[in-house]
């Protein structure tokens, strides 16, 4: 008797610790993420620059504010209260997702990320029921140097080919010989052939996919999550051009499949489709904040009706602001 109501008392007290541990975790990611936020909302200072007569009134409130009760107190008082409102924000979104990177894990594992393979294994999961770690779909796009968009997470392959002679020893010694090593050239610097001639981890007929291809088998499969476009690389106005269109296209094919079968889970900040980015990553890709360049292709994307979201912080459009 005695020790059955000892071996419930330490059941429970491990269940006690297991989640006190949770909540530990969950707040750290959290205070992490807020302090990413603050910096990413710092680095898009410009987009919350607006001359109109909601900016005036705001200046001239937190003047007379701050000759009433002080600088120092108006300053502390709007700082706790972007926390709070930074804190409400990031509670919104979800902290883990099975559908980054499209489901995949790294170049070693079966399903490797951001392949045709993992998202196709992805989307079989979730076709006979929702599940409730996939909150949308993510992956990266990388414009090549003859103007293909291509779904890769890193810079490099190098990540993708494993050591030692095998079956990539072929393409890689063909980049060598037109004087590009395949380990450190960047995509920008390689053709899409080029590219795709790669095994990843080198299994073969595992290749990098295109954005084209990509959205074609997430409308095959009937896809009713959204999706997110991340940006890591954009060199040219014909790439942004053909990311706009290719998504618009999505979005338009995608909804026309959706009102035959209900509206699916979509995700509230992106909708059936969305661009992500870093603020410095959008910047460089389509022109620095408050320059002409960066507007253009803000008001291109809006009129599309494409969400373009902060990848840390969903409700900072990079379009707009809050």
């Amino acid at each position: 008797m005695a020790t059955a109501a000892a071996s419930h008392s330490h059941r429970g007290a491990g269940r006690l610790l297991q989640r006190v541990t949770g909540i530990a975790v969950q707040a750290v990611k959290v205070a992490g993420m807020a302090v990413i936020s603050l910096a990413l909302i710092g680095r898009s200072a410009l987009l919350f620059i607006r001359f109109d007569v909601k900016t005036a009134v705001s200046i001239v409130l937190y003047g007379v504010l701050s000759w009433l009760c002080g600088a120092g107190k108006v300053a502390l008082c709007t700082l706790t209260a972007a926390l709070v409102g930074l804190a409400v924000l990031l509670h919104d979104m979800p902290t883990d997702n099975a559908g980054h990177r499209a489901g995949g894990h790294g170049f070693g594992s079966a399903l490797q990320e951001n392949t045709v393979e993992a998202l196709q294994a992805l989307l079989a999961r979730s076709s006979p029921g929702p599940l409730p770690e996939l909150a949308y779909v993510e992956f990266d796009i990388h414009e090549t140097r003859d103007g293909e968009l291509l779904v890769f997470h890193d810079d490099t392959l190098a990540r993708a080919l494993p050591a030692g002679p095998g079956i990539n020893t072929a393409p890689e010694a063909s980049l060598l010989a037109q004087g590009l090593d395949a380990r450190r050239a960047p995509l920008s610097a390689l053709t899409a052939a080029q590219v795709l001639s790669f095994h990843l981890g080198g299994r073969v007929g595992c290749h990098v996919p295109t954005l084209e291809q990509y959205l074609r088998v997430c409308l095959e499969a009937g896809l009713r999550h959204s999706i997110a476009v991340e940006i890591k690389g954009l060199r040219t106005d014909a790439g942004r051009q053909k990311l706009l269109e290719l998504l618009q296209r999505y979005i338009k094919q995608s909804e026309g499949a959706r009102s035959g079968r209900g509206e699916g889970k979509l995700y509230a900040h992106f909708g059936p489709a969305a661009v992500i980015a870093f603020p410095w990553a959008w910047a460089a890709a389509m022109g620095e904040f408050g320059t002409r360049e960066n507007g253009h292709w803000a008001r291109a994307f809006a009129a599309a009706g494409i969400p373009v979201k902060s990848c840390v912080l969903h409700s900072l459009s990079l379009t707009y602001g809050f």
